[in-house]
């Protein structure tokens, strides 16, 4: 069982409730109105009366369900086997991995940081069953903690003690079972299963079967979605970049989880910032697909101390592009993921910092004439095109005229040419047509440099 807490540092300290229903009930509080008496199910006059500077926030179904979705692809990292429990519970079977983490308690030890890393506060709770595991997770959902009962029988004396409104039953058995004397579990299984059945229905019999164990109680699996994006509404209007990053962070974290469970990284972000009436798009690209959180949470604050902010932010959404899977990776003996050697690392810095543009490779291109033989391109991009020539690395943006002296040409002295010419002929096709005799000249220095000659003026001077 879990809940969000504020995405936002300042308002940490400041009491604040969600109130629900007609009746305005108390369904969540965090600590600073716990401490000033304010409790779950008391009326939001009631907490009002104890706390003056209460904050009231409205409960939101359709961002629960998202939030529930997001923990659930979180948790994928744990286990293939992850399932939806609404409206406030992720079920996670985790048998299969305790190989991989060495034990129960190192499972629920990552789960708990991670889960509080996220920014919310949970009840954990570990069980052979999944009805059970939630249950118990109910019971605890006062303080959030966590429970790990593996012993079947010790798991029936703990569940017999507890309250029977930990069962989550229909409004109108419960009430009826309470009239009945009825105050634990333990008081409910001890009914008999005729009875119960022929009053309240098979539903009731069935659920206590599947606490028991007595029934199967198989749970749908989780399906993350094929794209990733998460969003995170601010409690209060953000002027500062540097608060917006404490709440992309925990953004963040919830993509490492979701390509962790997918096997797969990411190759370029996309954070979107929500003004009133406008928004600001910020793009990192990655020349390599990576998925380490403290990798890309350093990049994307290198991308974003430059930003100005044109209004404060309401709420910030992040979008997960160009998603490679794992085997397309290059991996190592022991089958980590190779995510790039420290020039790779200092160019996606520098990217970061100066943007895409300022930071490109320069790649051959098959093509003849010289100052159509190159492109840009990514960094450390492979390309297929070869020269068996050799050509200088750059070119001056426009030729610079020789003058000749005795017929030979001439800068701050005679060049000597060598023997070997390269002659071009190309670009009728394009309308860029060039015919040129390419030479390597030495100066006195036994400095190189690139020259020609234009045959069209060869043939006019041979022609005259």
């Amino acid at each position: 069982m879990f809940s969000r807490g504020t995405a936002y540092p300042d308002r940490r300290c400041e009491p604040w409730v969600i109130a629900e229903g007609r009746g305005q009930t108390i369904g969540l509080c965090n600590d600073p109105a716990t401490q000033q008496g304010i409790t779950r199910g008391m009326k939001l006059g009631a907490a009002r009366a104890l706390a003056a500077n209460l904050i009231v926030l409205e409960r939101h179904p359709d961002t629960e369900a998202q939030a529930l979705s997001a923990v659930a692809a979180w948790a994928g990292r744990f286990s293939s086997l992850v399932s939806l429990s609404p409206p406030d519970a992720v079920l996670v079977e985790i048998a299969g991995s305790l190989k991989l983490f060495g034990s129960v308690e190192a499972v629920l030890g990552q789960v708990r940081d991670g889960i509080a890393d996220l920014g919310y506060s949970a009840s954990i709770a570990v069980s052979p069953r999944p009805l059970a595991s939630r249950v118990l997770a109910l019971a605890c959902a006062e303080q959030p903690t966590t429970i790990a009962i593996l012993d079947p029988e010790k798991l029936m004396s703990h569940l017999s003690r507890l309250s029977l409104v930990h069962l989550e039953l229909e409004t109108k058995a419960y009430t009826t079972l309470r009239g009945m004397g009825v105050r634990s579990i333990g008081d409910c299984l001890r009914l008999p299963r005729d009875g119960l059945a022929k009053r309240f229905g098979p539903g009731l019999v069935a659920r206590l079967d599947r606490l028991t164990g007595k029934l199967a109680d198989p749970q749908s699996p989780y399906v993350a979605p094929a794209r990733f994006k998460s969003r995170i509404e601010l409690p209060a209007e953000v002027e500062s970049v540097e608060a917006l990053l404490f709440a992309l962070h925990r953004l963040l974290l919830e993509l490492g989880g979701y390509l962790q469970a997918r096997s797969a990284g990411v190759q370029q972000l996309q954070l979107k910032l929500l003004h009133r009436e406008s928004q600001t798009r910020v793009t990192l690209s990655l020349l390599a697909p990576g998925r380490d959180v403290q990798k890309l949470d350093m990049l994307m604050r290198e991308r974003m101390e430059r930003l100005v902010l044109p209004a404060p932010v309401l709420e910030i959404e992040l979008r997960a592009r160009r998603i490679v899977p794992l085997q397309q990776w290059t991996t190592d003996l022991f089958g980590a993921v190779d995510e790039g050697d420290d020039l790779q690392s200092l160019l996606e810095r520098l990217r970061a910092r100066l943007g895409d543009e300022s930071v490109q490779g320069i790649y051959p291109v098959p093509e003849h004439r010289p100052e159509r033989a190159w492109r840009y391109g990514q960094p450390g991009e492979t390309s297929d095109a070869a020269t068996d020539r050799e050509r200088p690395l750059w070119l001056l943006p426009q030729p610079i005229p020789l003058q000749q002296r005795a017929g030979r040409p001439w800068l701050h002295g005679a060049l000597s040419l060598q023997p070997d010419r390269e002659r071009i002929e190309s670009g009728w096709w394009d309308g860029n047509d060039l015919r040129r005799d390419y030479f390597i000249a030495l100066d006195r220095f036994q400095a190189r440099y690139w020259i020609y000659r234009l045959l069209d003026e060869v043939d006019a001077q041979n022609n005259k």
